[in-house]
């Protein structure tokens, strides 16, 4: 198709210029810091580099997101129950809101499902966009920001078919809401995270991220049971957990009392040279009373 062949371009492009403006922001901070980094421990380059390697990927991410909210998407072929659009039009300024602020994540999954081999749509009324035949790993479908991917198609013999992929869509726009809220509150990271962390203890329709979103709409049971999970798995993680915890407790004492060291050698060092100057001036002026 040519015309998601020249999207595909132009979204390679974008990123490309993010890339190179980001390396001659880097080659502009290394000539002016050239003579610094020989100086530098290890653990700076390591760490500049990581927020080099997330900065590509920030930029990136709201390239895309930016371009396709000003080249616009085809909509979806789903038919949305009566009633359901007058409903969602009160939430429009929230929703809005909810866009702006998983603008970059949404961004990153668009990508993600363009370069995979997927196609997006977009489902107006919940202003939420799906992306579909895309070769992600991981679920069979999952939702990012505003983004409700799946490995399926729209034919109505796969699964979610024309008729589910409206119901999920509204079960996963309720996620949107989530990961709004937890950018806000903890950054953009902090809804995936306390997510993980709630399935792991809380899985499929236990997990309460589900139930505030639908349990039936999400194709989960309405009657499963609320109580948590703990088994091998879950015991292993806290226990795993705790002992990662205590050694990073452990090696940040040391490190600080290494930083401690260092800073009382490199504070005593002048005071030294200065006595031992006083002790030679000394010496060099009882040397001439001799003399004289």
């Amino acid at each position: 198709m040519p015309g998601r062949q020249r999207f595909l371009s132009n979204v390679r492009t974008l990123a490309w210029i993010g890339v190179g403006g980001l390396l001659g922001v880097g080659l502009m901070v290394y000539r002016r810091r050239r003579g610094e980094r020989s100086d530098m421990p290890d653990r700076h380059r390591i760490g500049h580099a990581t927020f080099a390697a997330a900065l590509a990927v920030v930029v990136a991410g709201a390239g895309t997101r930016t371009y396709v909210a000003i080249r616009g998407t085809e909509r979806c072929p789903v038919t949305l129950p009566r009633g359901t659009v007058d409903r969602i039009q009160d939430r429009r300024v929230v929703s809005s809101a909810e866009s702006v602020a998983t603008w970059v994540p949404t961004g990153i999954a668009m990508g993600d499902a363009y370069l995979a081999g997927g196609e997006i749509c977009l489902i107006r009324p919940y202003r939420m966009y799906v992306g579909v035949h895309a070769k992600y790993p991981g679920l069979k479908y999952v939702t990012i920001g505003d983004a409700f991917l799946s490995r399926k198609g729209l034919a109505a013999a796969q699964t979610p078919n024309r008729v589910q992929l409206a119901a999920n869509t509204a079960h996963e726009s309720r996620h949107r809401a989530q990961w709004a809220v937890g950018t806000v509150l903890g950054g953009p990271l902090a809804f995936p995270v306390v997510y993980s962390v709630a399935d792991l203890f809380f899985p499929g329709a236990r997990n309460p991220f589900e139930r505030l979103a639908g349990l039936k709409q999400g194709n989960y049971n309405p009657y499963s049971s609320a109580e948590p999970v703990l088994r091998l798995p879950q015991i292993g993680t806290l226990v795993l957990s705790a002992v990662t915890l205590e050694l990073m407790h452990h090696f940040g004492r040391l490190a600080r009392r290494r930083r401690r060291g260092g800073q009382v050698d490199r504070r005593g060092a002048p005071g030294l040279a200065v006595v031992e100057a006083r002790i030679d001036h000394r010496r060099d002026t009882r040397a001439v009373n001799d003399c004289g």
